[in-house]
């Protein structure tokens, strides 16, 4: 994975970080924040809403996405959002560490760091068409007679190249002893 991040700052020059994820895939830590901006898109272009979730998943997946998070906490410490040497934190302190340097930088930026800091935002962006099927699960199978369930919903008309999007969710108990 190759990319090229930077901004410019009235503290400073622009600083630009080349990474290079030596042998690495894209990780879960883009691609969450990427599938969690769809339920976003009336409120938020799709950037904006990756940058405000990128600190959320980052400290959850720091362990796996540990050395391009190295660097990309340099860049952090290099323009003052980052405190202490990014080479001798663990997980947890690096995803901490630079999450809340992420929150710093979008601050000083007047950028949102929550979503309730984004206008339009309601409950409805995160009631989605999974949790309602998680729900429903979770009430089928607590039924003793009911060993697997499958619910799926649809919601038609939402985008204008498809005539329906939708989920499904299958879910068994596990097997009597």
């Amino acid at each position: 994975m190759k990319g090229v991040a930077g901004w410019r700052t009235s503290a400073g020059p622009a600083r630009c970080l080349r990474l290079r994820a030596r042998g690495h895939r894209p990780s879960t830590i883009s691609s969450n924040p990427h599938l969690t901006s769809f339920s976003l898109v009336d409120i938020l272009s799709h950037g904006r809403a990756c940058a405000l979730m990128n600190p959320y998943y980052l400290v959850f997946f720091a362990p796996a996405i540990m050395e391009p998070l190295r660097l990309v906490a340099e860049v952090y410490r290099d323009a003052g959002y980052l405190q202490g040497d990014p080479s001798k934190m663990n997980a947890k302190e690096l995803g901490t560490a630079t999450a809340e340097a992420m929150f710093a930088f979008a601050k000083r930026i007047n950028f949102p760091t929550r979503l309730t800091e984004v206008k339009g935002f309601t409950q409805g962006h995160i009631d989605l068409q999974e949790t309602l099927c998680d729900t429903v699960l979770a009430a089928m199978l607590a039924h003793p007679q009911v060993v697997a369930a499958r619910v799926s919903t649809r919601k038609p008309d939402v985008y204008d190249d498809c005539d329906a999007v939708g989920v499904e969710t299958f879910r068994h108990k596990p097997p009597r002893p």
